[in-house]
């Protein structure tokens, strides 16, 4: 596991909590990169909706901010004032 943790440039404990939570016993020790994935969409459920989409006029007031060169930081800030 440290020869692993070495070569993808993460610590131990990364790699062991990595595989930890995404192996199964049905997976019979083999790790299968394409599964972590899967199970991470799973444990996370269903996608976060997204404000700015819903309403059209907060997302123009976002683009015209950020054609500014406004960063997102003041671009919220500005949104936040009444």
């Amino acid at each position: 596991m440290r020869v692993t943790a070495a070569r993808l440039g993460r610590s131990p404990p990364t790699v062991s909590r990595g595989l930890r939570r995404n192996s199964l016993p049905h997976d019979n020790g083999v790790y299968d990169t394409d599964l972590p994935h899967h199970r991470l969409l799973e444990r996370n459920g269903r996608p976060r909706r997204v404000e700015l989409s819903a309403d059209p006029e907060p997302g123009a007031e976002v683009q015209a901010e950020l054609a500014l060169e406004r960063s997102p930081e003041q671009v919220a800030a500005h949104l936040r004032t009444p």
